[in-house]
């Protein structure tokens, strides 16, 4: 399992940045959830996946918000 921290750390890069991009406030979560499910992600892993990906959110929504 040596490859298993890069595979996790490619799965929070890529499913926060496409995972849920400027979905609503209220579905952001949801869209999260489903994506951290879809990729395997559990545990302790999964607190820091939801924190990056509604994170990201939060970003795109304010990007997208000032075009």
């Amino acid at each position: 399992m040596k490859f298993a921290p890069c595979v996790t750390a490619a799965a929070l890069m890529l499913g926060a940045s496409f995972g849920a991009m400027a979905a609503e406030p209220a579905d952001a979560e949801q869209v999260c959830q489903a994506r951290a499910t879809a990729l395997s992600i559990t545990d302790e892993m999964r607190e820091t996946y939801m924190r990056e990906c509604l994170a990201g959110e939060r970003l795109d929504r304010k990007g997208t918000s000032s075009r």
